[in-house]
């Protein structure tokens, strides 16, 4: 019996982005499949590493305060239509809540912090099996500041690629964009 490959789905099957059946047949054919495996362990690599090509944006410093008064506007408006029993409810509960809430923020606040630290600091990569495919992101830079940029992802034997462009401009319906390689 002759097992055809599923290289086709290795990509968004690495990515979580395929239906309850594809994901099942792909997973089926992994268990016995290492040169699939291989190659979805290339692929969670380079999906390891794309986080690390985004640049890191600060959000503006009004946000904050911009958020905060629309929720006290919502909370008043909540609490005001609230029937007598739940009045008292939320006045009866709210020590507790606002101790669970309190230590929510806490865990947040420290889950924060770590995942910070591994965007600034990200683990060294893993390195690679001889039986696994290896791929090299190249960032090509726009000849200009505001131009598109883009990001070309290679597997090491030149058999597979993607590239990812940002920044082009909107075409008119009869015109079209071409990648001459």
């Amino acid at each position: 019996m002759i097992t055809l490959h599923v290289t086709d789905s290795i990509p968004a099957y690495a990515l979580g982005a395929l239906d309850e059946v594809e994901r099942q047949e792909v997973s089926q054919h992994m268990k016995h499949c290492s040169a699939c495996q291989a190659e979805l362990y290339a692929y969670q690599m380079l999906i390891d590493q794309l986080a690390c090509t985004v640049p890191q944006l600060r959000p503006p410093i009004r946000l904050r305060a911009d958020v905060m008064q629309k929720a006290v506007a919502q909370s008043v408006n909540v609490h005001s239509a609230r029937p007598n029993w739940q009045a008292w409810l939320a006045r009866s509960l709210s020590p507790v809540v606002g101790l669970v809430e309190l230590g929510i923020i806490v865990a947040l606040v420290g889950f924060i912090l770590v995942l910070s630290q591994q965007v600034q600091h990200p683990p060294a990569a893993p390195v690679p099996t001889a039986a696994a495919s290896v791929f090299q992101l190249v960032k090509l830079k726009p000849p200009q500041p505001g131009d598109a940029s883009g990001l070309l992802i290679v597997s090491d034997n030149g058999e597979y690629g993607t590239l990812v462009v940002d920044g082009l401009t909107m075409l008119d319906a009869n015109q079209t964009y071409q990648l001459w390689l």
